[in-house]
C-alpha cells in the first residue's frame, strides 16, 4: 500500500474503533452492539483488495483486542478472514464480471 492509503487506513479504522467503544458501546440496543470497525475493515478491503485488507483486518483486530474494556470479543484471526472474505467480489469488480 502506498504512505496515503497506509495513513487513511489507520486514521479510519482507529476513528471506528473509538467512536465503537465510546459511543456505540453505551446505546442501549437490546441483543447487540453495531459493530462500525467491521464494517470500516469491510468498506476499506473491497476498496484496496484482499491482500490489503487481510492486513487491515489483522492489525483493525489487535487494535480491538487491546481497546478497553477488556470482554470476550473475536481476536485478529477472524477479522484477517472476515476481510480476505471479500477478496471474490473484489475480483468480480477488478475483472468487470
Amino acid at each position: 500500500m502506498r504512505l496515503n492509503r497506509t495513513l487513511l487506513s489507520t486514521a479510519l479504522v482507529v476513528v471506528a474503533l473509538v467512536v465503537q467503544v465510546s459511543v456505540l458501546a453505551r446505546l442501549q440496543l437490546p441483543g447487540a452492539v453495531p459493530d462500525l470497525l467491521l464494517l470500516t475493515v469491510l468498506g476499506l478491503a473491497f476498496v484496496y483488495g484482499p491482500v490489503s485488507g487481510s492486513l487491515i483486518g489483522f492489525g483493525a483486530g489487535l487494535l480491538a483486542d487491546l481497546a478497553p474494556p477488556p470482554t470476550t470479543r473475536p481476536g485478529a484471526t477472524p477479522w484477517c478472514s472476515a476481510s480476505s472474505a471479500i477478496s471474490p467480489v473484489w475480483s468480480g469488480r477488478r475483472t468487470g464480471s
